[in-house]
This record gives structure tokens, C-alpha cells and sequence, in this order.
């Protein structure tokens, strides 16, 4: 258990993913939202960065997410993330709100990327360069 809810609501990256790259609202009952663990929309917003379409950075987040989930990583990449972007009371922004591709990489390659292997490895080293250039 965590300050952040019990075993059973805990963040899944494949969530927070496809909420990322969702642009506009489901219809209810539908959409990625439902159902989701307390956690994952307001780091899905945090990750996703300004409104409107998402842009390369925000689809190359997406994507890693996807790459670390099921993975041996998994876990300590959700604590890591929650960690960076999500302040417990939400009474101010996190200070990785402020960079969140720089900060996200950098919590990426610490916790996830050791745990990938061969072309899981290479495609996010691939994305991790998108979220570093510029």
C-alpha cells in the first residue's frame, strides 16, 4: 500500500499511454478514463503537455509507456513518474511539470530502459532522442 491507493488501483503505464494520445472526449462508458486507477488521469495531463493535438514528444511518451508496460519495470517506473509529476495534495505543480520531456526521459532511462532488451531497447533509445533534441 501507498499514500497513493492500495495494490489493487495500481497505475497501469498501457493507461496512461492511451490517455496521453487521446485528443478529445468519449463518450461515457467508453473512453480510456473509464475505469482508471485515481492517478493515471492527472499524470496522463501532466505528461501530456499543452492542449490540442499531440505532438512528437507527447507521442514518443506515449509510446515508452507502452514499451515499459509488462515489463519488470513496470512498477518502479509508476512510483518514479508519480514521484516527478504528481504532488500527493496537488496544491502546487511539480517541479518536472516545468521540463516534462527532459524530466521524463531522464526518470526513463534511470528505471525503465535497464529492463528493456534488443528492439524494445533500440525503438526507446530511438523516442528517448526525440524527447532530448531541441
Amino acid at each position: 500500500m501507498s499514500e497513493h491507493g492500495s495494490a489493487a488501483e495500481q497505475l497501469r503505464l498501457g493507461v496512461v499511454a492511451a490517455l496521453i494520445a487521446d485528443t478529445g472526449p468519449a463518450p461515457p462508458g467508453t473512453g480510456p478514463a473509464d475505469g482508471a486507477a485515481s492517478d493515471e488521469l492527472p499524470l496522463a495531463e501532466a505528461l501530456r503537455g499543452p492542449a490540442g493535438q499531440p505532438d512528437e514528444a507527447t507521442r514518443a511518451i506515449a509510446e515508452l509507456l507502452r514499451l515499459a508496460d509488462g515489463t519488470a519495470a513496470a512498477g518502479v517506473l509508476a512510483v518514479g513518474l508519480r514521484q516527478a509529476f504528481l504532488i500527493p495534495d496537488d496544491s502546487q505543480h511539480a517541479p518536472a511539470r516545468e521540463e516534462r520531456t527532459a524530466a521524463f526521459a531522464d526518470v526513463y532511462r534511470r528505471l525503465a530502459l535497464p529492463e528493456l532488451a534488443g528492439a524494445a531497447r533500440d525503438r526507446a533509445n530511438a523516442l528517448l532522442g526525440i524527447l532530448t533534441s531541441g
